[in-house]
């Protein structure tokens, strides 16, 4: 849910570096007409991840494939402002999956019951929430990664480009650049157990077009 807490002037429970947003859907309660319920992806068993998003673009995208309007209308939410602590904390610990691109196949985009499939990195972080706000700290590999994904595809200067993405563009640039990002999907392969997952899907918001970067083993 949305923070809201009037005991701390900042009202936050966590403050994230960098900075990532969360996709999240209000559920409004008797009592909590601000409650959020975020984006989140099952591990295993009943453990849950949220899904992390470097950049607020990034999160609209992946928000427009889980909306279901009405009844569901997804939102970017900056981690900063959302309440963990009626989150999955297990064993005292929170889940993420950080955003690293999208499943590509041989230039096609690769598509999973109508929305593409993501890569992710999983970090675990332990939640301290008697001592708020509490740091998150992204791990460092996963988010070189993040940036060396783009430049592999092509994109340079990607931490300006996130900064002009996420502190100046206002929610109009954003609602305009996610129409083209939909408009401009390559073609699209249907996801199977045997398909060669040879690639990562990017969207560069400078050119406006979808690009490729080789996906290197793990």
């Amino acid at each position: 849910m949305l923070n809201t807490d009037p005991q701390r002037s900042c009202h936050h429970i966590i403050h994230a570096s960098p900075p990532f947003w969360l996709t999240a859907s209000y559920a409004s309660r008797r009592g909590a007409p601000s409650h959020a319920e975020a984006l989140c992806l099952y591990l295993s068993g009943n453990e849950k991840a949220f899904c992390g998003y470097f950049s607020r673009l990034d999160a609209m995208i992946e928000g427009a494939y889980a909306s279901a309007p009405p009844a569901r209308i997804c939102h970017n939410v900056h981690a900063n402002d959302f309440d963990f602590r009626d989150a999955h904390a297990i064993d005292g610990a929170l889940r993420f999956l950080f955003l690293t691109g999208y499943a590509a196949a041989d230039h096609r985009l690769v598509m999973r019951k109508g929305a593409p499939v993501k890569i992710a990195h999983q970090q675990t972080v332990a939640a301290d929430f008697s001592r708020l706000p509490f740091e998150l700290i992204v791990d460092e590999k996963i988010y070189d990664t993040y940036l060396q994904v783009r430049a592999d595809a092509g994109l340079f200067a990607v931490a300006d480009t996130l900064e002009v993405i996420n502190r100046q563009w206002d929610q109009h640039r954003l609602d305009q650049e996610l129409a083209q990002t939909i408009a401009s999907l390559p073609e699209t392969v249907a996801h199977t157990d045997d398909l060669p997952i040879n690639q990562i899907a990017i969207y560069d918001p400078e050119f406006r077009q979808w690009n490729f970067a080789a996906r290197e083993e793990e």
